[in-house]
């Protein structure tokens, strides 16, 4: 072997060594870095789970009946109770009253939806129709209203309004707190 290839068998000796050598000098560095990284991620995701069950404690307490809500509940009785149908009125999101019935649970109880559900539809074996009629009188968002306090879990808005309809009317909803405030009656005088 000349001197030549000698050496450069030995750089090349080098060159692969080094590396090596260097990263298992940062092995233990790099393991003790991703154990701090690893424990980070781990008091992270504690502090989100903490932060999560203190969220859901708060969720517990009872939200007050305010305006935007008592705006929201309403709304979201009429949209429920106006549903799309076809040019024969015949409704094409449910074939049934109970499956009609059964989406307006997250807003209001089944007793006072059934009242107009009974009221506005009709079953029959080609499916749900909705009644070719006005809308109910009804809560008028944005118009002065009145609220009762009954007790901690129920509530009396009482509303006036004039349409040229039905004239001078007063709408009187009871809501209750189950968890959430929900309408629970429908009184129109």
């Amino acid at each position: 072997m000349n001197k030549k290839s000698a050496a450069v068998k030995w750089g090349k000796s080098i060159l692969v060594t080094v590396p090596f050598v260097l990263f298992m000098q940062t092995s233990p560095s790099l393991n003790a870095e991703q154990s701090n990284i690893v424990q980070m991620h781990q008091e992270a995701a504690t502090t989100v789970l903490e932060d999560k069950q203190t969220s859901t404690e708060n969720s517990k307490e009872k939200m007050p009946l305010d305006k935007a809500l008592i705006e929201k509940r309403t709304d979201q009785f009429m949209d429920q109770l106006v549903q799309e149908v076809n040019e024969n009125y015949k409704v094409k999101k449910y074939t049934s009253k109970k499956a009609l019935l059964d989406d307006f649970k997250p807003f209001a109880k089944q007793k006072a939806a059934e009242k107009y559900v009974d009221y506005f539809y009709q079953e029959k074996q080609s499916g749900l129709y909705i009644l070719p009629t006005e809308t109910p009188p009804w809560f008028v968002n944005g118009q002065p209203y009145d609220t009762i306090d009954i007790d901690d879990n129920h509530k009396q808005v009482i509303q006036t309004n004039t349409n040229d309809i039905y004239g001078e009317y007063t709408i009187v909803i009871t809501f209750e707190y189950d968890g959430q405030w929900l309408i629970k009656e429908i009184e129109h005088k």
